[in-house]
């Protein structure tokens, strides 16, 4: 073992400095771009504090803290930046605010207006067992996604796939930002649709 490395191929403070000089100009468009198609929802401003976020808790996890670890040996700095991103949102749109919106959004009638609804509530509360049926199907669509974030976590493509989709982004759209040619775009939705087919059989008879 080269003298600084850590144990478990966890990336020391020089590793992460160095891995950063080495992110093509490319690399950086495409994280700028994932970061601001990410803001919404999140609280932060603009792309670049997102990702400068995501660089500091890798930094902070380098010199031992408990923040984030990039495990150099197994993941591609790049993967492993995009990936922080990604779970830096997810921890700031489940904010207790934005859970709060969440689960009004959830037991809004289809067809009316979060507002319209808001309105309706000052005069009629919703029932325990509505609210209780509001989480449990939160906390089922959470479990289904972070089954399909496992599956398909060594597959790029199908990522950029699946993060373009949450947020209505158009195939076009994707392609752009993921660099993909039509065919590789067309490729990688075959596998996705064929995964969800393995991890959701149930759905596919329904």
């Amino acid at each position: 073992m080269v003298p600084g490395d850590s144990p478990d191929g966890e990336a020391t403070p020089e590793d992460v400095r160095q891995a950063i000089g080495t992110l093509s100009e490319e690399d950086l468009y495409r994280l700028l771009k994932y970061a601001r198609y990410c803001l919404p929802g999140t609280g932060y401003e603009d792309p670049m504090e997102l990702i400068g976020e995501a660089v500091s808790r890798t930094m902070a996890g380098a010199t031992g803290g408990k923040e984030r670890h990039w495990p150099k040996l197994r993941v591609p700095f790049f993967t492993y930046l995009r990936n922080t991103i990604r779970s830096l949102v997810s921890e700031a749109r489940e904010s207790e605010e934005q859970c709060k919106t969440l689960q009004l959004e959830a037991i809004t009638p289809t067809g009316t207006s979060t507002e319209e609804f808001l309105g309706h509530l000052q005069h009629h509360h919703p029932d325990a067992l509505t609210l209780e049926l509001a989480r449990e199907r939160q906390d089922q669509a959470k479990a289904d996604l972070a089954k399909i974030d496992s599956y398909f976590s060594g597959d790029d493509e199908v990522f950029w796939i699946i993060e373009g989709q949450k947020d209505g982004l158009t195939a076009a759209e994707i392609r752009e930002m993921a660099k993909m040619s039509q065919t590789e775009y067309e490729t990688a939705r075959r596998r996705f649709r064929r995964g969800l087919d393995k991890l959701f059989p149930e759905k596919r008879k329904q």
